[in-house]
């Protein structure tokens, strides 16, 4: 539940497959939720930001089994958490491949009260290629209930001075290719 979220989009069932050509953007200016569900395949070959701009709420919910979500462009980013706050829940079987993109939760937003910058795996897969949480802002990471996280690059905790960052990772497995870095606090 997201405070102030619009009605989104909702792309769902086996044999809906979408290609989204250029930037996807969810919480520009205001809150908006949109989900991938039940068998949905989604492609997206420009940037991904969830909360664009102070004051956007973005929440994207992929889940179900069959259920992808591809970064299909290489090094484009995916931002959770621009200069709004950014929520991505990856759940029930479902998987997400950003591999060829440097994933970020908590770019500028340092969150909102109970809004908070968040990457949430709970019982699903997910590829990054570097993974920051807690740029320059405020990011938090679950995971839970046998959820898998592959980075195959670098996982960074708190990657500038101003960057905060919280992980929980509860009976799940996190794999990290690269190095881990934990408050960088290069600006």
């Amino acid at each position: 539940h997201v405070t102030g979220a619009a009605p989104g989009t909702e792309l769902t069932g086996a044999g809906t497959q979408v290609d989204i050509h250029g930037e996807w953007q969810i919480g520009v200016a205001v809150g908006r939720g949109d989900t991938i569900s039940n068998g949905a395949k989604v492609a997206v070959d420009g940037a991904l930001t969830l909360g664009v701009e102070d004051g956007g709420i973005g929440n994207l919910t992929v889940q179900g089994q069959d259920t992808t979500l591809t970064e299909a462009a290489g090094n484009e980013e995916v931002v959770i958490g621009q200069g709004g706050v950014g929520i991505l829940r990856v759940a029930q079987d479902a998987a997400v491949d950003f591999g060829a993109s440097d994933v970020t939760v908590g770019d500028e937003s340092q969150g909102s009260g109970n809004n908070q910058n968040l990457l949430d795996i709970n019982n699903a897969e997910m590829v990054a290629g570097n993974l920051t949480i807690g740029g320059g802002g405020s990011g938090n990471l679950t995971m839970e209930n046998g959820a898998d996280l592959n980075v195959l690059a670098d996982l960074t905790l708190g990657d500038e001075s101003s960057g905060k960052y919280s992980a929980s990772i509860q009976q799940s497995q996190l794999s990290v290719a690269g190095e881990i870095v934990v408050g960088g606090g290069a600006d």
